[in-house]
């Protein structure tokens, strides 16, 4: 998901951060995400799980706080 996430960026001229978090190194994470490998979340906010969902993703983006 990560280089679907950059060529995201890349294709949309859209800068942010992508952090990396080993779901299986926190019970918490693994208790909630657990089948959802890999999941992409902003804050507590799911986006999409197992691929890349750009349509959502740029919904969220885009979306005004």
């Amino acid at each position: 998901m990560i280089t679907a996430l950059k060529e995201f960026q890349s294709r949309n001229q859209l800068e942010f951060d992508i952090e990396m978090v080993d779901v299986d190194l926190d019970a918490a994470l693994e208790l909630r995400y657990g089948d959802k490998v890999p999941v992409l979340l902003h804050g507590d906010n799911e986006i999409c799980h197992y691929f890349l969902d750009d349509a959502r993703l740029a919904a969220h983006l885009l979306t005004p706080a």
